[in-house]
């Protein structure tokens, strides 16, 4: 039986909504579609890196319904222009993307869902090639 999805748009005022809630400033960057375009989460604990966080492989969400997330671009922020590549990347195998900033490092008050890892594992050709630098 599938499970009932949230349209995006709701999903990404949620997360805006929670994490103004913790006192983090979140901005959307660019809509996507309303109703189901995947949504990037860039994380931007300075000015000048960023983590992001994109819908994790495998079953969409976790033992309890929450949607899981892995951080593409490892444990570590990475410089703006590596982060700023992915996105371009990205945005243009799927135009429907949205891309959603949040001013911290901390993903738990602006995520909804579980961080299942904070890298990708490399050694799926698939994954490899979405997840390529």
């Amino acid at each position: 039986m599938m499970q009932p999805r949230l349209k995006s748009e709701i999903r990404v005022h949620a997360m805006l909504r929670g994490a103004a809630a913790a006192g983090i400033f979140g901005a959307v960057l660019r809509r996507g579609d309303d109703t189901a375009g995947a949504i990037i989460v860039r994380l931007a604990p300075d000015a000048q890196t960023a983590m992001l966080y994109c819908a994790a492989p495998g079953p969409g969400t976790d033992d309890d319904g929450r949607p899981r997330w892995i951080c593409a671009t490892g444990p570590d922020p990475v410089p703006n222009d590596e982060a700023n590549a992915w996105l371009s990347r990205r945005i243009d195998t799927d135009p429907d993307m949205w891309v959603v900033e949040f001013e911290t490092a901390k993903s738990g008050p602006c995520l909804d869902g579980t961080v299942v890892d904070t890298a990708p594992p490399q050694e799926d050709p698939l994954i490899a090639q979405i997840f390529r630098k």
